[in-house]
């Protein structure tokens, strides 16, 4: 949903083995529209360097990002002053973290960003698969993403950040799911996931874990914030 009540429609085409996205903008209160009049954002993409995974908005409207973490748009309002072109622009403000991962999501105003990468190896290197999520958070003048936290998974094949993962609407509460972990208490594959929360800007986040209990629960497969980040749903793929 963008703002001032319009709504925005992503497709995606492949023509020739790129690939291109292509962002509309419908009114309020018009069911239809004639596509070309209503592409506000059009970007290509080669075979090699197309996005994959999510796709978020901010409530906004102005901030858009893709998995992969190198395709992020911001919206900028042209100056007419300065130009005859009087509808907004779009810039392309890239993570320069390389390879990041499919799972994004944002703040509800779009200057906190986090980006999951399942298949890291952990702080030190030595977890095999434990994964990480990373934050950023929006500069101005110019746009850029500057990195302000680094969460780690902790066991091999904890696979933080690879797919389930929420940034509440503040931007101060994070939580990643690991739905193929495996407990002692619970069984195989029971599943958890882990959440940080900033208590006070400038201070260590605090962490808890909640975890599945019954064996191939997959406790974690998808979580979503709330806006204050103190309601928590979690998915479990089979119960």
């Amino acid at each position: 949903n963008g703002a001032a009540g319009h709504q925005m429609v992503f497709a995606l085409k492949e023509p020739d083995g790129g690939q291109d996205a292509v962002f509309y903008s419908i009114g309020p209160t018009t069911a239809t529209r004639n596509e070309s009049s209503n592409v506000i954002l059009e970007e290509s993409f080669s075979k090699n360097t197309r996005p994959s995974g999510a796709l978020v908005m901010s409530r906004s409207g102005d901030v858009m990002i893709m998995g992969g973490g190198k395709y992020t748009f911001h919206l900028v309002q042209q100056d007419i002053a300065d130009s005859a072109e009087s509808s907004p622009r779009w810039t392309n403000v890239s993570v320069s973290v390389d390879p990041t991962g499919p799972a994004v999501d944002l703040s509800s105003d779009g200057t906190i960003m986090i980006v999951g990468r399942g298949y890291h190896n952990g702080e030190n290197g030595d977890k095999n698969s434990a994964g990480i999520i990373r934050l950023y958070k929006m500069t101005s003048n110019p746009p850029a993403w500057l990195l302000e936290e680094t969460f780690y998974g902790t066991k091999n094949q904890d696979y933080l950040g690879l797919r389930a993962l929420s940034l509440s609407g503040d931007g101060r509460t994070v939580a990643g799911g690991s739905p193929t972990v495996s407990s002692a208490e619970a069984g195989h594959a029971s599943g958890k996931v882990s959440i940080w929360k900033e208590r006070s800007p400038g201070q260590p986040w605090e962490k808890y874990t909640l975890r599945g209990t019954r064996v191939n629960e997959n406790f974690g497969n998808e979580v979503s914030l709330s806006m204050n980040g103190n309601v928590l749903a979690v998915k479990s793929h089979s119960w």
